[in-house]
């Protein structure tokens, strides 16, 4: 856990992302809407972190089906979240855009870090009282086995918000980061 202190980079691609993320497109939020079809649906008990749970739904549908390809070679292309449904399949930045359009389309506050070389999404989960929830839900609740043993990995930002890490890599909300060092944050609220 680290505090993001505000003087941050520049972020790369800022407006070309900032348009991909389309998260009014009805496809993208049809797509979000199934994912909270499809996982967690039947969960009770937690009404107060219902749009939560149904974020790490779509966490789930993305993450378990997500197919990592590289850009083009000597070229950065950035696909609208629409574009990257088609085949679940980008890099790191698709999938940041995909999941972004994805939480903002059912309610939930995403935001992308960028470190060296790499983009992932984060999505809000509150204070440290709310940490101590979802960590329970989590572990205990939604992803049993493939957090077991592990802990959760998050930021506290400048104003004692607590944002969990959602990359492609991980295999539960919290998952373990790619990579540490933070160059800059993008905030969709």
């Amino acid at each position: 856990q680290d505090i993001i202190i505000a003087k941050l980079l520049p972020f790369p691609n800022k407006s070309e992302i900032l348009s991909a993320i389309e998260y009014k497109n009805i496809k993208v939020r049809n797509f979000a809407i199934m994912a909270t079809t499809k996982h967690f649906k039947h969960i009770r008990g937690y009404a107060d972190y219902r749009n939560l749970i149904q974020c790490f739904a779509v966490f789930k549908e993305i993450n378990s089906r997500w197919n990592y390809v590289n850009d083009p070679k000597n070229g950065d292309y950035i696909a609208t979240a629409h574009e990257s449904l088609l085949y679940l399949s980008g890099d790191c930045d698709d999938h940041s855009i995909l999941m972004a359009a994805c939480i903002r389309a059912i309610g939930g506050t995403p935001r992308l870090i960028h470190t060296k070389g790499h983009i992932y999404p984060e999505i809000l989960i509150g204070n440290m009282k709310d940490l101590e929830k979802i960590n329970f839900i989590i572990k205990n609740v939604l992803f049993v086995e493939e957090s077991k043993n592990k802990q959760l990995n998050y930021h506290i930002d400048e104003h004692n918000q607590v944002w969990l890490n959602l990359d492609y890599t991980a295999k539960y909300p919290g998952g373990p980061f790619l990579s540490e060092e933070i160059l800059g944050a993008l905030t969709l609220d």
